[in-house]
């Protein structure tokens, strides 16, 4: 979507002129697909019904799967933005790295039913960022949560440079990434991987 565009079209070229190697992978989809993820979405942020046909739900996790496969390389972090591209870590997508969901939506009043259904595939997640405290759902083990505001947006640096000092990435890159000022909102598939491997 735009959203995506806009805001890592920003975030990569400077991730990359950090010397990161960096990918940006978007989730292809068909209109059962994007059906079934703008009804998810929807009853996410609060709308009280959510059905779904089984060519719904089958595209759903077909697309999922086809993402996981091609996510065969190994990757020290891979952020995986709202539900449309969620199960990808579920159905088999591991890169042997850290996984972050990040849920840029409003979710402070999100439909049990919608929740219930993403919930196996939010689990296997090292961690959760959310926009406010609000918007994080009681069923979530708080100690993977982390809230990072799109005024904070350093947080979601220091959150990966940490991380990636954790890896071993040299100390110079890691305190630039947690360095305040540094805009980065990711959405979609953001892949990161050091330069290393």
């Amino acid at each position: 979507g735009g959203g995506v565009a806009e805001l890592l079209n920003s975030i990569v070229p400077l991730e990359r002129g950090l010397g990161l190697d960096v990918t940006w992978g978007t989730i292809v989809g068909d209109a059962p697909f994007f059906a079934f993820t703008k009804r998810l979405h929807n009853a996410l942020q609060g709308a009280p019904d959510f059905e779904f046909t089984d060519a719904e739900l089958g595209a759903y996790v077909r697309h999922n799967a086809a993402l996981a496969r091609a996510l065969r390389d190994h990757y020290d972090i891979v952020i995986v933005h709202d539900p449309q591209p969620l199960p990808v870590r579920a159905l088999g997508g591991d890169t042997g790295g850290r996984w972050i969901w990040r849920a840029h939506i409003d979710m402070s009043n999100y439909n049990e039913d919608a929740w219930q259904f993403l919930r196996s595939f939010v689990e296997p997640f090292q961690v959760y960022v959310f926009t406010l405290p609000e918007f994080v759902p009681a069923a979530v083990d708080p100690k993977k949560v982390r809230v990072v505001a799109p005024a904070m947006a350093a947080g979601i640096l220091a959150l990966v440079g940490g991380l990636l000092a954790g890896l071993g990435l040299p100390s110079a890159v890691a305190a630039i990434l947690g360095a305040p000022g540094w805009v980065a909102l990711r959405l979609a598939l953001n892949r990161v991987r050091d330069e290393g491997d």
